[in-house]
């Protein structure tokens, strides 16, 4: 709803502006409702891009009739001037008039879902405030970035998490476009074992290019295996509080940036921190900074948690604003308030990360117990090889994961690795002889 329309400066003289989209995802396994939850605050969004869409239609019915008249003029004026009879000059200022001010509607965007980089160009184009990349399943998000032949999608997607600076497109036969403010937000649902697998092969596989960094809003709400049962409940909605909700969203996106406060720098309206606000977040700052160096976190848990310096005052700026919108607070610049109910989102947050990185800790591990379930369950014959487990898709499992399993569980005597003898080709095959005492564990 914001997007490229105001930004948050959170030092007072340094350049450093932040964009206000955010990546995030919800992990969960399937039967946690996830999706129902995540579309249960997208409906108002889909609702405003309805209301959006039926409004560009009545534009561009009516932008019909007056191009016709407007093709009708022009031929006149044509006429008129390959004749001569009028002075030129002033035929041809009306023709130009007439062309510049005959333009088609354009059709606003909030968000969308499957798209190719070069539509969501388009549609950037049309709407420079940004959009949202919705995802039901994050999975399908990850694999198309993976695709042959898609690989400058990935730095695509990695450059719109600033959510500024331009971007140009060109392709042969389909011209250039200019995209002005290259902003994305990237919001969607996944399965924990799935994120698990990118996340290791950020951290093992040498695919660290920080995509998986980028999901800041990211939680996992795990479910108690030993809780009771509990009955199903049917309540009415709270309409007060959807009312209010939409009304926010609405405004947010109805209102001129000049209308919502701030100031312009170079350009753009930016909000600051006010003297106690500016002074905690300094101090939360160094104190992040310091707990990174020191910590005993893997690398690529750091590199997460160091993105919380963008992360805290985008969420700051964002409640300052809907308290603007629903009349809460006014106007000016983001108060301690803000920022320390920011604090306490990154706290909870971080929580959340820490849970799901430490689940790709054990990927690989996990990876071995499948493989060793098979065996115990005879589904793998003494003998298999690494191309009957890759044939089985094993749980999402991709090549180089089932190899480092297998690895694995020959430094731990559950498998010996032997040549095929007599194989044909160049390259030699390998079968996996299974450890009898397998079976006995």
């Amino acid at each position: 709803m914001i997007g490229c329309k105001v930004r948050v400066k959170p030092k007072r003289e340094d350049n450093w502006v932040v964009t206000l989209n955010i990546w995030g995802a919800v992990a969960g396994v399937p039967s946690m409702k996830k999706t129902p939850a995540m579309y249960s605050v997208y409906k108002f969004i889909n609702e405003l891009e309805e209301d959006l869409h039926e409004d560009y239609k009545n534009k561009l019915k009516q932008y019909e009739g007056e191009e016709f008249i407007a093709k009708n003029k022009l031929k006149a004026l044509e006429k008129k001037i390959n004749q001569g009879k009028s002075n030129n000059d002033t035929l041809l200022e009306e023709y130009n008039k007439i062309k510049e001010n005959n333009n088609p509607p354009t059709r606003k965007r909030l968000i969308t879902s499957d798209p190719t980089t070069e539509k969501i160009g388009q549609i950037l184009v049309e709407n420079p405030n940004g959009i949202g990349v919705i995802r039901d399943e994050l999975v399908g998000f990850f694999k198309s970035l993976d695709k042959s032949g898609r690989e400058g999608d990935r730095a695509f997607y990695l450059q719109s998490w600033n959510g500024y600076g331009t971007f140009n497109v060109d392709r042969i036969g389909r011209g250039s476009i200019n995209i002005k403010n290259l902003c994305l937000s990237l919001f969607g649902t996944i399965q924990p074992d799935r994120l698990s697998q990118y996340i290791y092969k950020a951290r093992n596989g040498g695919d660290n290019d920080g995509l998986i960094q980028r999901l800041q809003l990211l939680v996992h709400p795990k479910t108690n295996k030993n809780r009771k049962p509990t009955k199903e409940t049917d309540v009415t909605p709270n309409a007060k509080a959807s009312d209010a909700i939409k009304q926010i969203i609405r405004d947010l996106y109805f209102k001129d940036p000049t209308e919502l406060g701030g100031e312009i720098d170079n350009g753009i309206i930016v909000f600051k921190f006010d003297d106690e606000a500016q002074e905690l977040y300094y101090q939360w700052l160094d104190e992040l900074n310091v707990r990174i160096i020191n910590s005993d976190e893997d690398s690529i848990f750091k590199q997460h948690l160091e993105k919380y310096s963008s992360l805290l005052p985008k969420l700051a700026l964002i409640f300052h604003l809907v308290d603007i919108s629903s009349k809460v607070k006014p106007e000016g610049d983001i108060p301690k308030e803000q920022l320390l109910r920011a604090i306490s989102w990154c706290e909870y947050l971080e929580t959340h990360a820490k849970k799901v990185y430490n689940i790709s800790s054990n990927y690989l591990t996990d990876a071995a117990r499948k493989i060793v379930k098979l065996i115990k369950n005879k589904e793998l014959e003494n003998g298999f090889t690494a191309r009957d487990l890759y044939r089985r898709g094993l749980s999402g499992l991709d090549s180089k994961t089932v190899d480092s399993a297998l690895e694995l569980l020959e430094d731990y005597f559950y498998l010996t690795k032997e040549e095929l003898i007599g194989s044909a080709g160049g390259r030699p095959k390998y079968i996996f002889k299974i450890n009898p005492k397998v079976f006995n564990n």
